[in-house]
């Protein structure tokens, strides 16, 4: 099967920590002007509250259209500190990122209207059927999950039924792991297939070593991806990728 990559030139290639936020106004207008257009993955805006934070993912209505067609990976989440159940110490936040918090939601239902209410701006805006919502960011690493496996996938679930109420036309992803991680990636899959969880792509990260070892776990594990009710060919996107595109390419 072919596995799509969310970038379009070797200089839009996102490493570690670089997401292609709309913080990065540069990478944003270069790629705006190139003739080819793929994937893109960015980030959404937080705030402290959840009126705060939609209103700033309404504030950057015109550059979600400034990229005309191109379809975007959204990463939904982490959990906004507002809304966190457990405060997040100083100096251990995911990613660097201080208004986000590694724990699960203080409030389920509040945390389920925040993801209806982004699929629904979207959905407003006409643009869905153009853009994934991928859920979280490395949930298998304690950089930015450090509750338990159990409770990420309850938090997939409310994610997933937030995002179905606001649009019906928009693709819902899980979860950006670090590496094909088969230890999450197959329990999430049957997790999902037996809650109605309707996952639309797989998307990882592949970096040094981790490339091949996920090209094995496509390959290996279209029957556990049957078994949970899902395609077996369900579209696989690297949203992170730690080579150059034409190295990927060969695999």
């Amino acid at each position: 099967m072919t596995i799509e990559l969310s970038l379009v030139e070797p200089s839009l290639l996102w490493l570690p920590g670089a997401m292609g936020s709309f913080a990065d106004e540069d990478a944003l207008t270069r790629f705006a002007a190139l003739p080819r257009r793929g994937f893109l993955r960015i980030g959404l805006p937080g705030g402290n509250s959840l009126e705060e934070q939609i209103a700033n993912l309404e504030a950057q209505r015109a550059r979600f259209e400034s990229l005309g067609e191109t379809h975007l990976i959204a990463t939904l989440g982490l959990m906004p500190r507002w809304l966190s159940a457990v405060p997040q110490a100083a100096g251990n936040t995911p990613g660097g990122v201080p208004e986000y918090s590694t724990h699960r939601a203080a409030n389920y239902p509040v945390y389920q209207e925040l993801c209806r209410r982004t699929a629904a701006t979207f959905q407003d805006w006409g643009m869905a059927h153009r853009v994934t919502l991928e859920h979280w960011n490395e949930p298998n690493t304690r950089n930015f999950w450090t509750d338990s496996q159990a409770e990420y996938f309850d938090h997939l679930r409310m994610a997933h039924a937030g995002v179905r109420q606001g649009s019906d036309q928009i693709h819902f992803a899980g979860s950006a792991f670090s590496g094909a991680s088969s230890d999450w990636i197959a329990p999430m899959l049957a997790y999902c297939g037996s809650r109605g969880v309707r996952l639309d792509a797989l998307t990882w990260h592949a970096f040094l070593g981790q490339v091949s070892d996920g090209m094995e776990f496509v390959e290996g594990g279209k029957d556990a991806r049957v078994a949970a009710g899902f395609p077996r060919d369900l579209p696989q996107i690297l949203t992170e990728v730690g080579h150059r595109i034409d190295e990927v390419r060969k695999i």
